[in-house]
């Protein structure tokens, strides 16, 4: 119903509790707030939907020099003013299976998988994929990569790094040393100025948690055996959400409240997996008596160490509790776990429009950033919880 002067006006908050999402989410699709917010389709139309449902009406704006257009969605990868690009794409592609999985990590090998199919849709590109991933080895340096790069006679870089955005920034100086054009492609955004693509973990955290709350859940524990930026920026999503929703904030507690912190500085070497680490911190929690509703876990392969230490001590998978994860790798959809799956190939593809954009206009020290959210799939972990149900 149109709002009146008699009739309260819908909010994007209200709208963004309705679809699930982020607040901004919502204000970039419905208010075009923000050039740099790359939304899925899913997730645009569920937003749609729920204004339209609430009876939303966006409220006038004054068009001035310093007003920003709505986010662009690229179509296609123009023809550039250079011919035969030669673009070289680092990435760190697992060849060998997880002690818990049956699958390799998806992120480097589905972004890797958009950039070169956006490339290959242009023509006139030659590309060539340097993995810095070595079996039973650390992986390779950039400063190692990179001296493989000129013997590559390159003309532009893609990076793919998920590790600790704080590493990944201190590359920056390195790569502007190649005097190349380059785009990094980060699991969140980067504290250096850069041509960069990245994913929202808060907006998912939200996401998820706004998700449970929607459920009837009052009470969540959010698992996560580690301190990394993305676990923390997750978390603060989730917080958002509980507070958003009218909850006090002791509705979220976290598990283990003895998180280490994975240092910026380490090799990537861990001492324990992610599942393993879960599965003895949920085990110690359920045996001191806590009772968990709803469960937010950091990942799906902590999802997974969630739903093995549940089932240990007895309790039955999502009728006793309610499980989201992160990312959607296999062993998640094979087990029914809800969770929220970042547009990876999206963001290879953005990655590769971005290259385009810095090699036509000159970018090479542009802070661009594009930051894209993720969609929520909902599975049996998150609906079939019946006993504890408000």
């Amino acid at each position: 119903m149109p709002a009146t002067s008699t009739t309260k006006r819908v909010t994007l908050k209200e709208v963004a509790a309705r679809a699930g999402v982020s607040i901004p989410a919502v204000s970039a699709v419905l208010g075009g707030a923000s050039t740099t917010v790359r939304i899925p389709d899913v997730t645009e139309e569920r937003i749609r939907e729920a204004a339209e449902a609430l009876g939303y009406i966006r409220r006038a704006r004054k068009t001035t020099s310093a007003t920003r257009p709505s986010a662009v969605k690229f179509k296609s990868f123009e023809t550039p003013k250079r011919t035969n690009l030669r673009v070289v794409v680092i990435g760190s592609c697992d060849p060998t299976l997880s002690e818990y999985s049956q699958s390799t990590n998806p992120w480097d090998h589905d972004i890797v998988g958009g950039v070169e199919a956006a490339l290959a849709r242009r023509g006139g590109v030659r590309m060539r994929f340097l993995n810095r991933r070595r079996i039973g080895k650390p992986p390779m340096a950039l400063s190692e990569v990179l001296s493989m790069v000129q013997n590559e006679a390159a003309d532009a870089i893609v990076v793919i790094d998920m590790d600790l955005c704080e590493i990944v920034s201190m590359q920056v100086p390195e790569l502007e040393a190649t005097g190349l054009p380059f785009v990094i492609v980060s699991a969140g955004p980067l504290g250096s100025p850069a041509a960069n693509v990245c994913y929202d973990n808060k907006a998912a955290g939200y996401q998820a948690a706004m998700h449970l709350i929607s459920e009837g859940h009052r009470e969540l524990t959010y698992l996560a055996p580690i301190v990394a930026d993305w676990t923390e920026l997750r978390l603060a999503g989730a917080r958002e959400a509980v507070r958003v929703s009218g909850l006090p904030e002791a509705a979220i507690r976290t598990v283990p409240t003895d998180r280490p912190e994975l240092a910026p500085a380490r090799d990537w070497v861990e001492s324990k997996s992610h599942f393993d680490a879960s599965v003895a911190a949920a085990l110690a929690d359920i045996n001191a008596g806590f009772r968990h509703c709803a469960v937010i876990a950091m990942n799906d392969e902590t999802a997974l160490g969630y739903l093995y230490a549940a089932e240990m001590s007895g309790l039955r998978a999502f009728e006793d509790f309610a499980l989201v994860g992160f990312d959607d790798i296999v062993e998640a959809r094979m087990r029914g776990i809800s969770t929220l799956r970042a547009p990876r190939e999206e963001m290879g593809r953005e990655a590769a429009f971005l290259l385009h954009e810095v090699c036509t206009a000159g970018i090479k020290r542009a802070a661009k950033r594009i930051c894209l959210q993720s969609d929520l799939v909902v599975r049996a972990s998150s609906t079939n919880f019946k006993r504890h149900r408000l």
